[in-house]
């Protein structure tokens, strides 16, 4: 019996370790990347950009780089400002969408990385590599065709019956972060039922975590910013979205 339970403590030591310590390997992924794909960068990096006189700078700067650099494209991209806690949809530079950002959860990893990735991560638009959503990407109305003249007139005022989903997108960046949008306020029990399904999808099974942890060789982590905004743009952002998607991020 005591064994039994040294194990199982034993286990669940290894696991909470491995937990601590993945967003580090994250980390440690992202720094082995820049370095492996721009090592130029990473050599001719000044330190002087990790001046906190300095770094709000470099990052505004890499900022509006970023946006220049979206502008010679044709399709319509994000941005994602966590500054000023706004989201848009841009085309060619003209911003023509904007949302406001009344909730924004962003990880605390994202917050703790020094300027050095930060600029090697951000300073160029970001390609969204996947989208999950529980939106209709393209909605269609189906009617019966009016047997004259009269009964046309009367379809003409009849309210739009399209049934409107709760709205969840997840966005999944290059760089195996999560940009997720989520409708406030969740009202309903069915909204937030939702909800809760949708943050499951994302999550690791027991089975995979257990494997993991037995075989050592670490659990997985996701980056996630979480932003809540009202369902009706969430929608509009989300259909005007093109096939390949870029994001601009700054915070």
């Amino acid at each position: 019996m005591k064994i039994t339970l040294l194990i199982i403590a034993f286990l669940l030591l290894v696991f909470l370790i491995q937990l601590g310590i993945a967003p580090a390997g994250v980390a440690r992924q992202w720094r082995e990347k820049l370095e492996a794909n721009d090592s130029l960068y990473m050599q001719n990096y000044d330190p002087g950009l990790e001046l906190s006189e300095v770094e709000a700078l470099a990052r505004k700067k890499a900022f509006v780089k970023a946006q220049l650099e979206l502008a010679e494209d044709d399709s319509i991209h994000l941005i994602v400002n966590l500054k000023d806690s706004s989201i848009h949809l841009a085309i060619h530079g003209v911003t023509i969408h904007t949302s406001r950002l009344p909730t924004i959860e962003n990880d605390a990893l994202l917050k703790s990385i020094p300027n050095k990735l930060y600029l090697g991560l951000f300073s160029d638009p970001v390609p969204i590599t996947s989208i999950q959503s529980t939106i209709v990407k393209e909605p269609i109305v189906e009617r019966q065709a009016p047997k004259d003249p009269v009964e046309a007139a009367l379809n003409a005022y009849e309210p739009d019956t399209l049934i409107q989903n709760p709205a969840y997108i997840r966005l999944r960046l290059v760089h195996g972060i999560d940009l997720v949008l989520e409708q406030h306020p969740n009202p309903s029990f069915a909204e937030q039922w939702t909800r809760f399904r949708f943050r499951q999808e994302s999550r690791p099974t027991v089975g995979s975590r257990v494997q993991r942890m037995i075989s050592f060789r670490g659990q997985e982590y996701t980056p996630t910013i979480r932003l809540k905004l009202p369902a009706n743009d969430i929608r509009a952002l989300y259909r005007a979205l093109p096939a390949q998607p870029k994001v601009v991020l700054y915070y």
